[in-house]
């Protein structure tokens, strides 16, 4: 039996770097996050809607919404730094301190995720990442995010990691096959693990707009195309660690996901 992972701080840090311009398509981000360009432009684009975000400006990122992104360098190449968390702690910062924010209603649009440049954010991120790379402690660490969120969230800026991608069962479920994206996972394992039988985990994820095989295909990709742009491991070796027997397959169905093949990619990288 799969037991369900524990729930850790997670709040985790990314360099994204590119040499070539590139394009992805259906990018689905795992947990929300936070995405400070340095240099170049990320151009991004969802539901009929484009926007760029330069150098000193900001993405925020919500979770499980399928984007097209666009990453292009300058003279100095494309580099961006991507904080994610999980999206419980998003919730319980809001829940203590939404009574300070300013209230806004109606769904958000794309614009509504760019931040422009703003010091006190730059300031606290760096405090942030510094308590990060130096593995401060984790009340310390999440004192400095919350600090992050509350400059966001004074700004106006918080509704879309707020409205955007919540789930559920099918968050609950993609939490827990991200815990071992390589495992051979079985629909009746993880309905056991959820104290329910596969018809009503099918059926409950179906109300969700989503499918086990959906979720796990997205959990396996995602970390696919995280580990190809932040890490120096193999194409193979992400393969395997990603719950694919073969790499050809591997390529294959990362170029349908995602338009770029995985050598691609990291030539452009």
């Amino acid at each position: 039996m799969h037991m369900l992972p524990p729930a850790p701080l997670s709040i985790q840090i990314s360099l994204i770097q590119a040499r070539q311009a590139h394009r992805l398509h259906r990018v689905n981000m795992l947990d929300p996050g936070l995405c400070r360009v340095n240099h170049g432009i990320k151009r991004v684009f969802w539901g009929g809607q484009a926007v760029a975000v330069g150098a000193g400006q900001w993405l925020l990122l919500p979770c499980n919404v399928a984007i097209d992104i666009e990453n292009e360098p300058d003279v100095n190449g494309y580099f961006a730094q991507v904080l994610s968390f999980p999206h419980r702690l998003v919730s319980e910062f809001h829940q203590g301190f939404a009574q300070y924010l300013p209230h806004a209603t109606g769904q958000p649009g794309l614009q509504d995720w760019c931040i422009n440049r703003q010091p006190r954010l730059d300031v606290a991120w760096h405090r942030l990442l510094q308590s990060l790379a130096e593995q401060e402690d984790l009340v310390l660490q999440r004192h400095l995010f919350h600090e992050v969120l509350l400059i966001l969230g004074l700004a106006g800026h918080l509704r879309p990691l707020l409205t955007q991608g919540k789930g559920g069962l099918s968050t609950r479920v993609q939490q827990l096959l991200m815990s071992d994206p390589a495992s051979d996972w079985a629909q009746d394992a993880v309905a056991d693990a959820f104290h329910m039988s596969s018809p009503t985990l099918r059926r409950r994820l179906a109300t969700e707009g989503q499918s086990f095989r959906e979720i796990l295909d997205s959990v396996r990709m995602g970390q696919a195309l995280n580990h190809l742009q932040t890490t120096r491991r193999s194409i193979d070796d992400i393969a395997h660690a990603c719950g694919y027997a073969s790499a050809s397959r591997f390529a294959v169905r990362f170029k349908q996901r995602f338009g770029l093949s995985p050598r691609a990619l990291r030539k452009a990288i």
